[in-house]
């Protein structure tokens, strides 16, 4: 594999790394804000809870820029009572606030209480053609519950083009109190190593008597998506189920970024009894070469949760919420490998907990009684809904080139919401009261609204390098719904000049090759905008064989050194611009170049 770089003639554009790269500046402090400091509101008067769910959809169609999800699905204006819409808005709409009514794309219910947007996947390239796809799940229609809107037909999604699926288990909205919303699929990874993202998906209703234990479909993403069975269980290559009535398994899944640094991602599945609010176990399923489960020719595969590679069990005896929400975080202790967050609502008298697991090259195995192999369990006083439905990592969001973690709490002050952004330069271990590790606190000025109900980061939509802040809500103004963008940083640009390759964490020994598994050190040499803090640098890498390009950060290794630094995994299964792993192939040549 050989590295090449190269410097760009002033104002040309070709793939080459250039003389004008773009570097922020970045300032950190921690700061309290509330609903009225959001840089943009999304605001609809159709009392149909816009900003129930949202998403990030990243990069779906060419020619423009990444695209965010946010759904009304509650809305009838169109006549229809409850038919709902889901609003996709692209970054260069997200300039000042805008009404719903704005969006590029409105994908508009037609049938009466059919609730478009309650669920949302996103985040994968389900037919590797290097455009995002998502996924929208609609539970109460009485077929063709799950649709998949592929990013090559954007702006031309229609009944030919949508692809449709069928399942009358999928999990419904929580009606009793409203306060509960399961994240019941993922398309965020890709399980078996083939360059395609993969389709996850958990149901947890029992209403043809054949699912009382809750079960996880898998359906391996590939070019014939589009061609795959309308019937759900039909469409699987696995199918994996809980253990005992109302378990329910598969209330929670996520695609994790690669715990163990092999290049595959991993599965998480949490069993949740959303009429008792108890938690019972969460499994993990690590990825493999060509399939997650060992299978049987082009068979469906059976499998039972005894049958994952580890199982995590709730150190209260299941009588807290434990796997009511599971969750990807990236790399949050900046080690190469991705951890993970399971929920813990109601774990005590007064508060909930986080429980954050680290990946490391020792694979988690077997069954966990207890709280053994916990990293950090993260707690806050009063906080009983910690956590609940509303964990986010895997993006930088101020600057300093770690992930940050982000934690609603949408029943904080009995029905406001607040959201709590931690502090990513530390390192959390044992049990911690996240009151001292807190960088943001975004707090709801009104008395309802479930502020942090939903959240996702991961854009950029006003193109200073650094990952914004998408929060939804769940009632507020009298149940029309607001949805806020946050940028909790401000940056500023200078120039670059050259770029390095060395093989080793001490930047000594300079390399113009390297092999698959390898980590490559890169840096890069500029001006430095601001003497007096750490700066940033954007940069694109990409591999000939590639069909997605993989964005990344390089931080100043010091105040005024104006060296900026970072590291980039080579794998040969697929590209994640969450754990910085670029797709290659034996004899790939890998260019850098500019990112804006």
């Amino acid at each position: 594999m050989s590295i090449n770089k190269y410097l760009m003639e002033k104002f040309k554009f070709i793939l080459f790394i250039c003389a004008f790269l773009c570097l922020f500046e970045v300032t950190y402090s921690a700061t309290n804000l509330t609903t009225n400091d959001a840089a943009i509101v999304v605001s609809d008067n159709n009392t149909a809870l816009l900003g129930y769910s949202v998403s990030y959809l990243g990069n779906i169609t060419p020619g423009l820029s990444n695209f965010y999800a946010i759904s009304a699905p509650f809305d009838g204006s169109s006549g229809t009572f409850d038919s709902g819409k889901l609003y996709l808005f692209e970054e260069s709409m997200l300039s000042a606030n805008i009404e719903a009514s704005q969006a590029n794309i409105i994908i508009s219910g037609s049938t009466r209480d059919e609730e478009m947007g309650m669920f949302i996947a996103a985040g994968g390239d389900l037919d590797k053609d290097g455009l995002n796809d998502f996924v929208v799940l609609n539970p109460n229609l009485s077929s063709n519950q799950i649709s998949i809107y592929l990013g090559k037909y954007y702006n031309n999604w229609t009944n030919t083009t949508i692809v449709k699926i069928s399942e009358p288990n999928l999990g419904l909205e929580q009606t009793t109190n409203r306060y509960l919303a399961s994240q019941t699929a993922s398309i965020s990874g890709d399980l078996n190593g083939d360059g395609y993202d993969d389709l996850v998906i958990g149901l947890t209703r029992n209403t043809d008597s054949t699912n009382p234990s809750g079960k996880v479909v898998i359906i391996y993403g590939s070019r014939d998506i589009e061609s795959i069975s309308s019937n759900l269980i039909t469409a699987a290559n696995h199918i994996v189920s809980g253990q005992s009535a109302n378990d329910g398994f598969g209330y929670s899944v996520s695609i994790l970024n690669d715990i163990n640094q092999d290049g595959y991602d991993e599965l998480l599945v949490g069993a949740f009894d959303e009429s008792s609010e108890q938690g019972n176990f969460v499994g993990l399923q690590y990825g493999a070469f060509t399939s997650i489960f060992p299978v049987s020719g082009n068979e469906t595969t059976l499998y039972t949760y005894a049958d994952m590679d580890a199982l995590f069990f709730s150190d209260t005896s299941g009588t807290d919420g434990f796997g009511q929400f599971v969750q990807g975080l990236g790399d949050i202790n900046h080690d190469g490998f991705g951890d993970f967050a399971i929920s813990a609502p109601k774990s005590g008298v007064n508060n909930g907990n986080v429980l954050i697991y680290n990946g490391s090259s020792t694979k988690f195995s077997g069954s966990y009684l207890d709280n053994t192999p916990v990293s950090a369990t993260l707690a806050l006083s009063n906080s009983y809904f910690l956590g609940l439905q509303s964990i986010q990592g895997k993006y930088d969001l101020t600057g300093d080139g770690i992930h940050n973690i982000v934690i609603g709490q949408p029943l904080s002050n009995t029905d406001s919401g607040t959201v709590y952004i931690l502090n990513s330069s530390k390192l959390y271990s044992g049990e911690i009261d996240i009151t001292t590790s807190i960088d943001y606190q975004i707090d709801n000025i009104s008395d309802t609204g479930k502020l942090g109900y939903a959240l996702t980061a991961g854009g950029d939509y006003n193109r200073d390098g650094i990952h914004d802040l998408l929060l939804g809500t769940n009632g507020l103004e009298s149940n029309d719904g607001r949805a806020f963008f946050y940028r909790l940083n401000s940056t500023s640009t200078a120039n670059a000049t050259s770029v390095t390759f060395y093989s080793d964490s001490n930047y000594s020994t300079e390399i113009t090759s390297a092999k698959i598994n390898e980590i490559v050190y890169v840096e890069v040499v500029g001006n430095d905008p601001d003497v007096s803090q750490v700066n940033t640098i954007e940069l694109t890498i990409q591999s000939g064989s590639g069909t997605e390009n993989l964005n990344f950060y390089g931080v100043e290794s010091g105040i005024n050194s104006g060296r900026y630094r970072a590291e980039i995994m080579l794998v040969g299964t697929r590209t994640d611009s969450v754990l910085n792993q670029l797709f290659c192939s034996k004899s790939d040549t890998v260019t850098v170049f500019p990112s804006f």
